[in-house]
């Protein structure tokens, strides 16, 4: 199993994307879902660990991994010119997720690697399975494929942004790929940022 990351955060360190005050006390309606006990939740992409913060509260028993590579826009061609301050620097966004998550330290678990890399040596039964990192098909087509055969029957697997404009044709097309179409649901099962991004596809695993 591997251990959680670690990264030094010195004093001149300045956050800039705390946890949301309309988030501190949100509760995203997937946790409703989830059957209990959830003992182990796994997060496939996080960033500045908003979501991961939301899972520890509503889950007291569970331990969240979250799976991310925290990286900088350079490695990504897609994002060398996006000017959005949070993909600045990988490390800082990794330094906003330790930070944001500071009080459930002993409940939370950074894996920074690739979902690939992560599935290899991941070997618990899953509770939980939220996906939410890259949404181009072939990702989100390989995260399926590599962790939802770890979701124990019963646990729940839930991805976000369905029913984003862009993304969310890039999901099904992954979807009807690893699911025959109708089997898997689609409903508002996380904070509504705006109109759509509530909107996820998810599954009871049998």
């Amino acid at each position: 199993m591997q251990k959680s990351e670690t990264i030094t955060i010195s004093s001149k360190w300045k956050q800039k994307f705390p946890i949301p005050e309309v988030l501190l006390n949100y509760k995203d309606p997937m946790f409703d879902l989830v059957q209990r006990p959830c003992n182990v939740v796994v997060e496939i992409g996080s960033q500045w660990g908003h979501w991961a913060y939301r899972a520890c509260k509503a889950l007291p028993e569970a331990i969240v991994y979250s799976i991310d590579q925290w990286y900088d826009p350079a490695d990504k061609p897609r994002f060398k010119n996006r000017k959005r301050i949070g993909w600045v620097s990988g490390d800082d966004n990794f330094r906003e997720w330790i930070t944001n998550l500071k009080q459930y330290e002993n409940r939370v678990v950074a894996i920074r690697k690739t979902s690939e890399e992560a599935s290899k040596d991941f070997d618990l039964p899953i509770d939980l399975l939220f996906i939410d990192g890259d949404h181009h098909t072939n990702f989100v087509l390989k995260d399926l494929r590599f962790w939802v055969p770890k979701v124990k029957p019963g646990g729940l697997v839930v991805g976000h942004d369905y029913g984003d404009r862009n993304w969310g044709p890039q999901i099904k097309k992954a979807l009807d790929i690893f699911w025959p179409k109708g089997n898997y649901k689609v409903g508002p099962l996380y904070f509504n940022y705006k109109k759509s991004t509530g909107i996820c596809f998810w599954k009871k695993i049998e």
